[in-house]
This record gives C-alpha cells, structure tokens and sequence, in this order.
C-alpha cells in the first residue's frame, strides 16, 4: 500500500502541472491572440506575419507543412479574437477566454 502511495505523489506534481497548461496544439493559437489582442492594427501585423512566412517559405527554411500548420493558426486566433470581441468581450478577458476554449 505505501508504494501506491509514494507512487501516486511521484506523478501528481507532474499530471497536475499539465493541468495549467495549455494542449500543445493550442500553444501557438494562444500566442498569437496574446499579440494579436492588445495591437491596433491586426491586419498589419497578420501581414507581416505572412510575408515573413512567405520568405521564410521561400528560403527553404520552414515546409510546407509548417507553413500551413502557421498561417492556420494565426487564423483560428483572429477567429477566436473576433468571436469574442463580437460578443462584447475585450483585452485580457479575450485571452483568457481563448484559454479556456483551447483547454476544453
């Protein structure tokens, strides 16, 4: 019984600490709606975003498949960005929202 025990406490503080942490495939969309909510101008930096993406598309130094996997994801952000912004919420209530669908 002790060692279910001692195990149970070895692994707790490392299942928990995944708990307060977003799923890897949200890690990005969040990061792009923590710039994307406080900037004046979304579409300006989304754009630069793309041009940088198209360069580095260009220069061999991302694939295809990270291409795609990024501008995805800048996509699903302004979605969720505008989504609740649409329903009146805004700045940190925004990201945490976007937190909160991400862990769900």
């Amino acid at each position: 019984m002790k060692i279910f025990v001692l195990l149970f406490f070895l692994f707790v503080p490392t299942s928990m600490a995944f708990l307060n942490e977003p799923p890897p495939k949200c890690t990005n969309v969040l990061e792009f709606v923590k710039i994307l909510v406080p900037s004046e101008n979304r579409n300006a930096v989304i754009n630069d975003w793309r041009r940088f993406l198209n360069s580095s598309l260009k220069s061999n130094m991302i694939t295809m498949t990270q291409y795609d996997a990024r501008k995805e994801e800048i996509l699903e952000a302004k979605r969720i960005i505008i989504d609740y912004e649409d329903r009146g919420y805004k700045g940190e209530e925004v990201i945490n929202l976007a937190r909160y669908r991400c862990s769900v």
